[in-house]
């Protein structure tokens, strides 16, 4: 989980920005206090809700190379 707060890209926020963000969102909009909704309501709820996780996740598993690749056809 080290790699999560470590930028990934010149210029570009770490992953664990995003996440912070979307908690921060789901939080801000109560979307966990939604109740009476139909099937799929609940499920994009449920689906919401799990997504943060999810994110932290992916970026775990993405692997960040720190080596130069030298071709030999490009000079």
């Amino acid at each position: 989980m080290s790699d999560l707060y470590e930028p990934e890209l010149s210029h570009s926020h770490p992953s664990a920005d995003y996440v912070d963000i979307l908690k921060s969102l789901l939080e801000s909009w109560r979307i966990l206090s939604l109740y009476n909704l139909n099937e799929a309501g609940a499920i994009a709820r449920d689906y919401l809700m799990n997504l943060p996780d999810r994110l932290i996740c992916i970026s775990d598993r993405r692997k960040v190379s720190s080596e130069d690749f030298n071709f030999s056809w490009i000079r």
